[in-house]
């Protein structure tokens, strides 16, 4: 059977498990199995992009057809996934800290690459090992060309203050801040009077370090309220258009459940319309906020099938899994949760 998988993905690959399941007539949960043993075995890899929540198997040698997951990147990645395979080659503290975070999230795409032990490159999936070498030599060696030139510019200025003053000058400039000095003595004295009565009156007067904390306080709780704010507003616009983008009758049947039991939406797939939606939610319980993979099938009645490429998705994501329906769950399902299919709860849409 692990043969014919491998044929199968020779010529279709990177392809889901739920093709390979539909192709070779085969349950999802053997499929999974032999699918695992496969990537143990080092014979197939597993993607790090998603389609619908679940990822793609393909052969060592078809890395180069990846290239077609690269529209199942949201928008922030699939921009660092463009400037990355254009440079080829490029240095981690040199980025923006949003593209270093995309750098993390596009594995399939972006390889880590340390030079010396302490300094980090990214380097295209496709780039080879020689050309990524040579490329982050040219880098290293133009950081370096900015270093010889303002050593260069800052000869002739130094040979241009040697020169020394006139011991006559000096000693006219010596002696006519004397008494200078002398005239400064007399203000001291009565600063130092009035503080010593404002001290007795109980009058305190702030310096300027204590006024440059007192500032430097207020600016930090500005900002922190302001970032607040802005978050706050962020997070209704994001949920604002999430709610109006999303017009599914099914969803909205499983919004009005998820608002009744205070359970978070995080993500939405819409598999079909108005039949299958697979989600990501917060659900609250006596241990605080938990992460669930949903899915939510609006059929009359669900079988096993359901219920095990739910639990294999889940399982996929090391989440907990949660199956939501308006309709019946068969004998047979029924008898398999909590025993092949643990951690996976099922509740029945109203």
């Amino acid at each position: 059977m692990q043969e014919k998988i491998l044929n199968l993905i020779k010529t279709k690959g990177p392809v889901l498990p739920r093709e390979i399941s539909k192709d070779l007539g085969l349950d999802s949960l053997f499929t999974a199995a032999h699918l695992s043993e496969l990537v143990d075995q080092k014979k197939l890899k597993l993607s790090h992009t998603k389609i619908g929540g679940s990822p793609v198997y393909y052969l060592p040698e078809q890395s180069s057809r990846l290239s077609r997951l690269v529209d199942y990147l949201n928008e922030k990645d699939k921009k660092a996934h463009d400037f990355l395979k254009e440079k080829k080659i490029v240095q981690d503290k040199a980025l923006s800290p949003l593209f270093q975070v995309a750098m993390r999230n596009i594995k399939d795409f972006a390889v880590p690459l340390k030079v010396n032990k302490t300094e980090l490159f990214w380097k295209y999936y496709l780039v080879t090992d020689q050309e990524a070498v040579n490329l982050i030599k040219e880098i290293l060696m133009e950081r370096e060309k900015p270093k010889s030139q303002p050593a260069a510019e800052t000869r002739p200025a130094v040979s241009e203050v040697k020169p020394e003053q006139p011991k006559a000058v000096v000693e006219k400039a010596i002696v006519q801040e004397k008494p200078e000095k002398k005239e400064q003595k007399e203000p001291k004295e009565e600063k130092k009077q009035v503080q010593k009565v404002e001290k007795e009156k109980g009058i305190e007067k702030e310096g300027p370090k204590q006024k440059q904390k007192k500032a430097t306080r207020t600016r930090k709780k500005k900002t922190a309220l302001s970032e607040d704010k802005q978050k706050e507003i962020e997070d209704y616009e994001d949920q604002k258009d999430f709610a109006e983008d999303i017009k599914d009758k099914f969803f909205e049947q499983i919004k009005a459940f998820c608002n009744k039991k205070n359970i978070k939406i995080l993500e939405v797939d819409i598999i079909r319309k108005e039949k299958e939606i697979q989600m990501t939610l917060l659900v609250p319980t006596t241990i605080g906020d938990i992460e669930y993979f949903a899915k939510a099938k609006s059929k009359k009645r669900s079988n096993d099938g359901d219920l095990s490429t739910t639990y294999i998705q889940a399982q996929s994501k090391n989440m907990p899994a949660l199956y939501l329906t308006p309709g019946d769950i068969s004998k047979k399902a029924m008898e398999m949760v909590g025993k092949e299919f643990k951690q996976l709860i099922i509740q029945k849409l109203e």
